[in-house]
């Protein structure tokens, strides 16, 4: 068993905590044969962690929470990772040894829970908003303040952060859907419209707080830069992707026959990029009856048909770019590679620390435009 009240041989140092669902301390886990957990953006993460055998069990319980803290060889502990337990299992290796595992998730495992209990006719399913208002709207009617009896969890300490209509307006209707699907969907409409948008339930204290983010999760950082050359840079790939472009869209709003309004939009820059590149598309505007507004649909619906440029990577932490200190998870970083200046968002997170104390970690970087 490996004990954390001890630095790894890294010089990393990490604490365990066990706490009761309400945030409350109960035992701190300093004996493991190993521990990991994944944080993923728009998503549910998660955790384990196996401790000894004859841990007490009246110790577990659904939900009681796991805190992970970490501090990289001279910075100070930080939250690095939260979850609610959800399974715990005995079991025995092939050599006879017994083990413990505890598991869980991160607090979007919450989202996960509620499905959106309202029908087609009602007006919570059915809106017009900046997509980032929109999804807390969608939290405070289901799990916040405006849920009903049973469903609302503001009393156990679930706020939600003020509007800021800082992303894309955008119109859906979700009748019955699974809130954490709705809110991914949401997402990925206001990236198709230009803006990168997060969400997630995050700690606040002893509570928790659903906030949105635009363009990333974490820290918009200039520095350090991170590419081949430097050492903390693996499995780049770029893409140009024209496959699904879009130069010339037709939009039609309210009407029938020769009286339905309609609308005509061209990026000629793109449509004459060759001799074939006049890719046409039509947008379904009907909810519209406003020549403005039909307008806005189709230049909407031609931006959305951009070619898009994909990076991805694996961050290696490193001497001078080191997890923890120079960057975080949710962290948008700057990267070269092949002579192209971009940025990318740390969107994945994986720490796995062995029972001989060898901390891994599995970085995914994400860039599109």
């Amino acid at each position: 068993m490996l004990n954390l009240s001890q630095p790894l041989e890294s010089g990393t140092q990490y604490e365990v905590w066990l706490l009761r669902d309400d945030g409350t301390k109960l035992t701190r886990l300093d004996q493991t044969g190993g521990f990991e957990f994944v944080k993923v953006a728009n998503d549910v993460g998660r955790f384990s962690i196996t401790v000894p055998p004859d841990f007490p069990s009246y110790y577990l319980a659904p939900d009681r929470r796991v805190e992970f803290m970490r501090a990289p060889t001279g910075s100070r502990l930080q939250q690095a990772f939260v979850g609610f337990l959800r399974s715990w299992k005995w079991g025995m290796t092939a050599s006879g040894v017994e083990t413990l595992t505890l598991s869980g998730v991160c607090p979007n495992d919450l989202l996960r829970r509620r499905i959106v209990a309202y029908t087609a006719v009602d007006a919570s399913v059915d809106l017009t908003d900046y997509a980032d208002d929109m999804m807390k709207v969608i939290v405070i009617d289901n799990l916040g303040a405006d849920a009903a009896a049973g469903r609302n969890l503001t009393t156990a300490g679930l706020s939600v952060e003020a509007e800021l209509g800082l992303a894309p307006s955008v119109s859906l209707m979700f009748p019955w859907r699974p809130v954490l699907r709705t809110l991914q969907q949401i997402a990925e409409i206001s990236a198709t419209n230009g803006t990168d948008l997060y969400f997630g339930i995050y700690p606040n204290g002893n509570n928790f707080i659903f906030k949105t983010q635009i363009n990333q999760p974490g820290q918009d950082r200039s520095f350090p830069v991170f590419g081949l050359g430097y050492g903390n840079l693996e499995e780049p790939e770029l893409e140009y992707d024209h496959s699904r472009e879009v130069t010339y869209v037709y939009c039609g709003a309210q009407g029938l026959g020769a009286s339905r309004l309609t609308n005509e939009q061209e990026d000629t820059g793109r449509s004459g990029a060759s001799l074939w590149n006049r890719c046409e598309a039509f947008e379904d505007a009907r909810q519209h009856g406003a020549t403005t507004d039909i307008q806005a649909a189709a230049e909407s619906a031609l931006e959305a048909g951009k070619p898009r440029r994909t990076f991805t990577a694996r961050v290696r932490d490193s001497a001078n770019t080191r997890y923890g200190r120079d960057w975080h998870w949710g962290d948008r970083l700057p990267v070269v590679y092949r002579d192209v200046n971009l940025d990318a968002v740390v969107t994945r997170l994986l720490v796995r620390v062995d029972g001989s104390g060898q901390e891994r970690l599995d970085a995914g970087l994400r860039a599109v435009d």
